[in-house]
């Protein structure tokens, strides 16, 4: 139920200062009254126009302002009631602790999701050519895998701006596969590179169960999720998980090619 406001946090640190960093600027301000707030009333704020929060609130998974405003009172509600029994580690020594428990049960999350890792690896080896995208707030997540590839002489594309997702696309063949890296919210570029893809079968995506939501035409067995088990460290450590994956697809592939033996993912 944090979801939309740490989405909101996000875009507030953008470096830029973005139409949509102004936006999420002044709901966080306004937090506690936005949701008693039009959608003018929250477009004369930003000193912009309707259409504009419309798309701010589409940027964020949802239909409309409508739907955004009621998730977003509805968590604010909810934490505002629970604040008084929210508990915060105060020392080095807590925090630790708490950051180590997250991380051991978020790793048996992942590995509980073993054959799909396993089947993602098979696949790498079997395609002909590898393209690597993912999101702009983990754009060099998938640098480790990308070098691998290239040392194994397995043709890989990683592009990471926007003017070159479309050559990446068309490129793209019936024996080739791809791997979309999903995290945080500015993913609509990654969106449109997934229905523009000629073949969606051949798509792994490895992100949030409520990113998943997004790709309904790919196959369960081919979404990996990472899901926070403490939002409190999701997306600064969510990198950590993303190079864990890579990992394991590339001690699956070292032990096919290598010894031929049935795959080696160390738990």
């Amino acid at each position: 139920m944090r979801q939309v406001l740490e989405d909101l946090n996000k875009y507030k640190n953008l470096d830029k200062n973005t139409l949509y960093k102004t936006v999420a600027i002044f709901l966080l301000q306004n937090v506690h009254q936005v949701g008693d707030m039009s959608i003018s009333d929250v477009a004369s704020g930003c000193f912009t126009n309707k259409s504009s929060i419309t798309r701010f609130c589409q940027s964020l998974g949802f239909s409309g302002y409508k739907d955004f405003i009621i998730v977003l009172k509805l968590e604010v509600e909810k934490i505002t009631l629970n604040q008084n029994s929210i508990i915060t580690p105060t020392t080095s020594d807590e925090i630790f602790k708490e950051f180590h428990k997250t991380f051991i049960e978020q790793i048996q999350n992942i590995n509980h999701q073993i054959n799909k890792i396993v089947n993602l690896a098979e696949a790498v080896i079997k395609a002909q050519d590898i393209y690597l995208l993912s999101s702009y707030e983990n754009i060099n997540v998938s640098e480790g895998l990308n070098e691998y590839l290239l040392s194994i002489d397995k043709p890989c594309w990683n592009p990471k701006n926007k003017k070159t997702f479309s050559f990446v696309i068309e490129k793209m063949k019936v024996n080739d596969i791809m791997i979309i890296y999903v995290s945080g919210v500015d993913n609509e570029y990654l969106m449109k590179v997934f229905v523009n893809v000629y073949w969606p079968e051949n798509v792994y995506v490895i992100c949030s169960l409520s990113q998943s939501k997004k790709f309904e035409n790919i196959a369960r067995d081919k979404i990996i999720i990472i899901d926070p088990v403490d939002s409190r460290f999701d997306s600064n450590y969510k990198e950590i998980y993303f190079n864990y994956i890579n990992q394991q697809i590339i001690n699956i592939i070292n032990s096919k090619i290598t010894r031929g033996n049935e795959p080696t993912f160390l738990l």
